[in-house]
């Protein structure tokens, strides 16, 4: 029996297919199987993975494009592994990766999943950038609430019985089908994202993300909403979280308000919040605070580090005693850590 089982949906993805599994069969941890699953494609992906002839790999056909979230599905019901490992047909994970999370999944029985940080390729595979998601487990299911903070679909390592009991992703989620479910293993067990780079993720036109964006954000920020009601009783509307959103995710740009956002924040709390929670708020104002002009916002600036003060004073008074004045003497930067 595979320890892990890597599984992959595929509908036209004759592109950039060939990097991707090239990534998993060059894995240093060898007991896998890899489950592909052909979405009724069109193009040469059949042609491509016939040229393989490697025992781990288990191909299942759909007659008919059932979609991402249905697929995915039905590859979950044929997995056979302890652990799923998911895969996208454009990403390409790097050699170290099963090895680094079956480490992590084998080591704390109370892990769910295993994610990391992630290295952004353009579509010739140049690096352009690199996300860092990493953070404190107590905070992953907090971050969640608001925004999807595991950095790409395509990086995760779960365990099987964990996603079978609470019934595999969402059918009805046509788009932003992991950020539904990560909240659904958040509330059953810890969720580990690991200060190790996993996965090569690409962007360009055609992935999923670019073609269904409306759609994706949409449902997400739903996902979102139902979460808040769900842990708090909060009824909010789609715009209040699409602000709280903005918030989180750093995007400080006309973001209306702060007051606002410290009352929304303070109701979301109740009171009960731990202390890793109230630093993390207090450390995404004294970012917001880091964006602005000293000289020309000072106002502004102030009525930041005032509502940081409010959740964690220890962190405004590090950050007018060093971090501000570190920066714009040249000595470093603005503390990250308001999503990690």
């Amino acid at each position: 029996m595979p320890v892990v089982s890597v599984l992959m949906s595929v509908h036209n993805g004759q592109r950039y297919l060939r990097e991707a599994v090239d990534g998993i069969l060059a894995q240093s941890f060898e007991n896998f199987e890899f489950l592909i699953i052909d979405d009724a494609s069109t193009d040469g992906t059949a042609r491509i993975l016939d040229g393989y002839d490697d025992p781990r790999m288990v191909r299942l056909f759909n007659k008919k494009n059932l979609g991402l979230t249905r697929s995915l599905n039905r590859g979950l019901k044929e997995a056979r592994g302890v652990f799923i490992a998911r895969q996208d047909d454009d990403d390409i994970s790097l050699p170290e990766r099963l090895a680094s999370q079956v480490s992590v999944m084998e080591g704390d029985l109370n892990v769910v999943l295993c994610a990391g940080n992630t290295e952004i390729i353009d579509s010739d595979g140049r690096t352009i950038a690199r996300s860092r998601r990493d953070c404190d487990p107590d905070l992953v299911g907090w971050y969640l609430m608001f925004h999807n903070h595991i950095a790409g679909h395509g990086q995760v390592m779960f365990r099987a019985d964990v996603a079978h009991r609470l019934g595999g992703y969402d059918e009805k989620m046509t788009a932003s089908q992991d950020h539904e479910f990560w909240l659904r293993l958040a509330d059953a067990g810890k969720i580990m994202i690991v200060n190790k780079t996993f996965l090569k993720t690409r962007l360009h036109e055609g992935r999923l993300s670019n073609t269904k964006a409306e759609e994706q954000e949409r449902l997400s920020l739903q996902t979102s909403q139902k979460a808040i009601r769900r842990r708090t009783g909060l009824s909010l509307g789609l715009r209040t979280v699409r602000r709280l959103r903005r918030f989180w995710s750093g995007d400080f740009r006309n973001l209306e308000s702060p007051e606002n956002i410290h009352r929304l924040l303070v109701q979301i709390l109740d009171g009960q919040g731990a202390r890793k929670r109230r630093q993390s708020v207090a450390r995404q104002f004294l970012k917001w605070a880091g964006k602005l002009s000293l000289r020309q916002e000072f106002g502004d600036h102030l009525r930041m580090t005032r509502y940081a003060f409010k959740w964690a004073p220890g962190a405004a008074v590090r950050y007018w005693l060093w971090d501000m004045w570190a920066k714009r003497l040249g000595l470093g930067d603005v503390r990250e850590g308001g999503t990690g």
